[in-house]
């Protein structure tokens, strides 16, 4: 008998944790413009900015993970065909940055630095234009953050 309570419970407990927020069932999307669940801040007003998900680096000596970089960006497209093309191409672009932050953490980055923000727009600028197959979306880095694990 106790299991089945604490079946019930764990159903119920297990609802409203999926249960969608009111505003978004009564049809409002959330207002970063971003996937549901994701991290997307909108910093602005601007029509023509595009917030995207924060990327998650892992920052590495093999076989260890030392840290974390965390890159918060927005894609700046005032070519409204070309900010359709970003929101469709979505999945393909996070993917690309990620690569691009992959490479900055694995190649350029060494530990107890600070990130060289110049550096890190450069790759995920070209990932942008690669994706997209041109340029006329600038990437804007909002964030930059550097997590070390404790020993």
């Amino acid at each position: 008998m106790t299991s089945i309570r604490h079946f019930c419970i764990f159903a119920a407990l297990a609802l409203l944790l999926v249960a969608p927020s009111p505003a978004f069932a009564a049809g409002g999307a959330p207002k970063g413009g971003g996937d549901v669940g994701r991290t997307a801040k909108r910093l602005t007003d601007a029509e023509s900015y595009v917030p995207l998900p924060t990327i998650l680096v892992g920052l590495r000596t093999h076989p260890n993970v030392l840290g974390v970089l965390s890159i918060d960006i927005g894609v700046d497209c005032p070519d409204a065909a070309l900010r359709r093309q970003v929101q469709t191409m979505m999945p393909r672009l996070r993917d690309n940055l990620r690569a691009a932050a992959t490479d900055y953490a694995t190649i350029s980055y060494r530990m107890g630095g600070a990130p060289d923000p110049e550096r890190i727009a450069v790759l995920l600028q070209g990932a942008v234009d690669r994706t997209l197959g041109r340029a006329g979306a600038k990437v804007l880095l909002s964030n930059l953050l550097i997590t070390n694990r404790q020993t």
